[in-house]
This record gives C-alpha cells, sequence and structure tokens, in this order.
C-alpha cells in the first residue's frame, strides 16, 4: 500500500449534532440527520472554500467516507456552522493510512478526543480496527464491527498488524464493503480536484469540478458522478475503468457492479 504524504487536513467533530452542516445536495442537515452522525466524526477538508449553487454564499466541502457534507463560511471565510458545542478540532498534515488489521498486544487503550482524552477504551487483543489517519505519532482508527466508533491510539509500539487480504465479510451486511468502495471513491475526487482546477487555470474557465457521491437504497447501493451531463458523458471511459475497480474489491462477495450514465450500481450478486 502506498501511504500518502502528510498534505491532508481534517475536522474532528466530537459532538456533529451541534455543528450546522448541510448536505451533498446543499440542504441543511435536520436535528434528527445530525443526530445519526458519530462522535468524533473525521471530515476530510477537500475544498477549503467554493462557490455554492446559489452563486453568492461561500462554503467549505467536506468528504466522510466518500460522503460530501458542506459547511457555510462567514463574510470572512471562516466556518460559520461550527459553535464550541461542535467540539471542532482542525488538524493540518494529516497522513492518510486507510488500511485494516487487529490489535496485536494487550493493554491498547483508544482515547476518545486527540490527543489522549475523553473516554477511553481497552482493546482487546485481536480485536479488528481500521486506521484512518496519522497525526504527530497519533492513529486515528475506527473500531470495526461497531457502530462507527471513533477513537485515537498513542501507542508507537508495534501494536497494530496490517491484515494482507480484505476482512472476510458477513453475508447479511455490506457496511465494511460500502467503506471501501467510499474511501475509494474519495481518492478519485481529489484525482478529479487536482485534474480540473488544473484546467480551469490553464484555459480561464470556471468549469465545475464532479465528484462521487453515495446514494444507499435498502440493499441496493449507488454511487452518483455528481457533475454537468458533458461532464459525465466526457467521463464515461473513466467510470466504467472505476466499476472494474469495484467490482476487484467485490471479488469473492455476493454483490456485483454494473455502470449506466454515471452511476454506479451495486446489487447483490445473481447466482447462476
Amino acid at each position: 500500500m502506498i501511504h500518502a504524504a502528510a498534505d491532508r487536513t481534517f475536522y474532528i467533530l466530537a459532538n456533529p449534532a451541534a455543528a450546522d452542516l448541510y448536505d451533498q445536495y446543499e440542504q441543511r442537515l435536520s436535528q434528527n440527520e445530525k443526530a445519526k452522525l458519530p462522535a468524533n466524526m473525521p471530515f476530510e477538508i477537500i475544498t477549503a472554500k467554493q462557490l455554492m449553487g446559489d452563486q453568492i454564499s461561500q462554503g467549505m466541502r467536506l468528504s466522510f467516507f466518500g460522503a460530501t457534507y458542506y459547511i457555510m463560511l462567514d463574510e470572512k471565510g471562516n466556518p460559520a456552522g461550527l459553535p464550541p458545542a461542535a467540539g471542532a478540532t482542525l488538524l493540518r498534515q494529516c497522513s492518510i493510512l486507510d488500511d485494516s488489521g487487529t490489535v496485536a498486544l494487550p493493554g491498547v487503550v483508544m482515547a476518545a478526543r486527540y490527543p489522549s482524552t475523553g473516554n477511553r477504551t481497552a482493546l482487546k487483543k485481536g480485536e479488528s480496527v481500521e486506521r484512518i489517519f496519522s497525526y504527530r505519532h497519533t492513529t486515528l482508527i475506527r473500531r470495526l464491527g461497531t457502530s462507527m466508533s471513533f477513537g485515537w491510539i498513542t501507542s508507537e509500539s508495534r501494536w497494530f498488524t496490517r491484515q494482507k487480504t480484505a476482512p472476510a465479510q458477513q453475508t447479511d451486511t455490506f457496511e465494511d464493503l460500502h467503506h471501501r468502495i467510499l474511501r475509494h471513491l474519495a481518492k478519485i475526487n481529489i484525482r478529479y480536484d487536482t485534474l480540473f482546477a488544473f484546467f480551469n487555470r490553464q484555459t480561464g474557465q470556471s468549469r465545475s469540478v464532479p465528484h462521487w457521491e453515495a446514494v444507499p437504497s435498502g440493499k441496493i447501493y449507488r454511487y452518483v458522478l455528481r457533475g454537468t451531463p458533458e461532464t459525465v458523458t466526457q467521463l464515461a471511459a473513466s467510470t466504467a475503468y472505476i466499476t472494474g475497480e469495484i467490482e476487484r474489491i467485490l471479488l469473492g462477495k455476493p454483490y456485483s457492479a454494473s455502470c449506466e450514465n454515471g452511476i454506479i450500481t451495486i446489487s447483490p450478486r445473481v447466482n447462476q
């Protein structure tokens, strides 16, 4: 696995329910929707400042496992939706790890807040975890098999054993596969950001940047390429290639991927 340079920026929200968040459609999240978000949620900053759909407001585009969120900016360009109650912590120069494995040692403790404050939880040796990113010799992890439980590991010993193959999946859940796909699409989104920013600088145009978003629905998951019809058509070959990459993620699993008109659909595999 190739590790990215320490150049990624995250907001960690201890209490996302207290933040003023908007969804991928630039609609304000309701309190019920925000109540479902996990504590200590890591939002990667994809675009620090961009013009919103009303062509007046400025916002910050965030990504959480490939899902898009926005925070509005005030007239000075500062986040307007992060009151103190949200417990926002800005972390710059993070290094993406993006791997899964098991706890290799007994007595490893996970702290709720960076670097080692808040509730502390003892992890069991052999417990499955996912490493999200590292920051100043500290690692943000997610406990697998739990409902989005995040925390920090400060141990510098060999507490973690990376899994060489994809974690075994339960036949009745798509959660871990879904997050692997979201992480893959998040990398594609960053690639599009870079390419379109370069294109706009070279041409003096202001073409909007396409990006992938998840639209889950029951047992079928859809990943939609958001962009102008022209851009979606131009990226048809790229979309087909990305679908093939997702098919490789799904190898050996009871799911298959198909694509049409900028939409990748994951559905239960039909036995032949």
